[in-house]
């Protein structure tokens, strides 16, 4: 995972750490844990300090990720605005607790901007050769709180005009078995943070709460995929364990 930042933004401090929730496996005798983890940078936008994060949640094990998401909701500052991306391996059409304890802290753009929508960013066959969209769950979000105002979000390689040809076009693949979040934001320094982030309900309304705020600064979080073959059978997908 990474966080990219135009070159032009003032980076004010970079993080990140493995978590504490792990998944074990046992191999040969030999017990090894899954070690995932977590980025932030800090940046300024127009006298605004932003953390924005990234993170890949445990997708084979239920209870490391909710472990792991409990440990984000605990290490993000809370005194600024938040933008959280992420594969959470968790949420509408999937397995939803690790969501939910999620949005008990942060407010998800997707439902803020597009609540009728399903919006769902998961998955494509393993060989990204499928000639139909097999998407079927929403576990790849952005999430906010602290005074972040979300303006727009869209899925990106969703589309069946998105899938690329090999070079002698014999094979027609996806981008990734996922698809790509983008969503973009307005900060307004102005704001408490402490007063803008949910309060233990994770039932979300749509956006009349955060109207009326100025173009103070804007920043896109971006969630792609990277292309590449990857096997459900090896853990890369959620499962209810």
């Amino acid at each position: 995972m990474a966080v990219l930042v135009q070159a032009d933004t003032e980076i004010l401090g970079t993080g990140g750490d493995t978590f504490e929730a792990a998944r074990s496996v046992s191999v040969g005798g030999l017990t090894a844990d899954i070690n995932r983890g977590y980025c932030t940078v800090d940046v300024s936008l127009d006298d605004a300090d932003v953390t924005v994060a990234s993170t890949h949640l445990e997708p084979s094990e239920a209870s490391s990720r909710r472990g792991q998401a409990g440990e984000l909701v605990e290490v993000l500052p809370t005194d600024r605005p938040v933008v959280l991306a992420g594969d959470f391996n968790s949420g509408p059409g999937a397995e939803t607790a690790t969501y939910e304890l999620l949005t008990e802290s942060f407010w998800d753009a997707h439902t803020t901007l597009r609540p009728t929508a399903d919006g769902y960013t998961c998955c494509q066959e393993d060989d990204l050769t499928n000639d139909e969209s097999q998407l079927s769950r929403r576990v790849d979000a952005v999430l906010y709180r602290g005074g972040a105002d979300p303006t727009a979000i869209e899925r990106v390689g969703a589309a069946t005009d998105d899938r690329v040809s090999l070079d002698d076009e014999s094979v027609t693949l996806w981008p990734s078995d996922h698809a790509g979040v983008v969503a973009t934001f307005e900060i307004d320094p102005t704001v408490d943070p402490e007063q803008t982030a949910p309060s233990g309900s994770s039932e979300q309304e749509s956006d009349d709460r955060l109207t009326g705020f100025g173009i103070v600064g804007t920043i896109t979080a971006l969630l792609l995929a990277v292309l590449g073959r990857s096997s459900r059978g090896d853990g890369d997908h959620e499962t209810d364990d």
